[in-house]
């Protein structure tokens, strides 16, 4: 019996220590002109400018400068909200700012982008 509570303890032990994926969040600041935005049914990806270096690692090496970012679209109404609010920036040239993550990527689109999962609006 107790060698049997000794290896479900091991077995508990080592399991704790198997790493496991994280989501990353990255502030994008708020001084991005979102100059596209590509509708592909089930998410949109916008591509903005300057673009800003991050630590994500979507597809790509981490630490590139990126352009890209996804809104993955759900039965969850924000989605249609951030949507919606990143359409009336780009027609109205207001600058924004993204909270975007990597968990996960979206992968539709060239192998791997961010997903946004807030959108800030900003004057010029």
């Amino acid at each position: 019996m107790k060698h049997r509570i000794g290896r479900a303890l091991i077995i508990l032990v080592l399991l704790g220590c198997v790493s496991t994926a994280h989501a990353v969040n990255f502030q994008v600041p708020q001084q991005q002109t979102i100059t596209q935005i590509r509708n592909y049914g089930t998410y949109a990806v916008l591509r903005y400018t300057p673009g800003i270096t991050n630590t994500l690692d979507c597809g790509g090496a981490s630490g590139t400068t990126s352009k890209h970012a996804a809104i993955t679209f759900g039965s969850d109404a924000n989605f249609k909200v951030m949507y919606a609010a990143a359409l009336a920036a780009m027609v109205n040239g207001n600058v924004v700012g993204m909270g975007i993550n990597n968990a996960p990527c979206n992968k539709l689109f060239g192998g791997g982008i961010p997903n946004i999962y807030r959108i800030d609006l900003g004057n010029n």
